[in-house]
């Protein structure tokens, strides 16, 4: 039984958890390659990255990408989601719901306006599509935010 009081699950983060099925580990692909983390992993990942003693209890990862981490600071209205790549944190959005509402128009840019063929003939990202997602990050994200959510899912 998950300990939702010792992992600081709450806010819009539980709200989530409590309002989404999910089967296994989903994962969305592409560019913008997501592991949601399943609830019934979500304790012992916590407890994993709690064990080298300078994780803030109030950081809730719910997912994983690379072996990088998108989490939430749960004691935060709202539930800013931050990313941790090699524990080097950063802001990546100032809410969870506005987090899903950007990864969302993200993947939608690549499915939608580049039928996925987002990178050139030497694997770089084409720089029309970098463009196109800068300036849809820049419309909804302050620049922190923006330059958060690039680096974690495009550098």
């Amino acid at each position: 039984m998950i300990n939702y009081e010792e992992l600081s699950l709450a806010g819009d983060l539980l709200y989530f958890y409590e309002h989404v099925e999910l089967s296994d580990t989903p994962i969305f692909g592409g560019d913008f390659y997501l592991q949601i983390i399943d609830l019934s992993l979500i304790e012992s990942i916590n407890n994993d990255w709690r064990s080298g003693g300078d994780w803030n209890e109030d950081y809730v990862i719910f997912a994983e990408r690379n072996s990088d981490v998108l989490y939430c600071v749960t004691s935060i209205e709202g539930c800013p989601v931050f990313g941790s790549i090699q524990k080097n944190n950063f802001i990546v959005s100032s809410s969870l719901a506005s987090f899903f509402d950007v990864y969302c128009d993200m993947v939608k840019i690549e499915e939608r306006d580049f039928n996925c063929d987002t990178v050139d003939d030497d694997f770089n990202l084409k720089d029309e599509y970098v463009e196109k997602i800068r300036n849809k990050l820049s419309q909804s994200l302050n620049n922190d935010c923006s330059l958060g959510f690039e680096k974690f899912f495009l550098l």
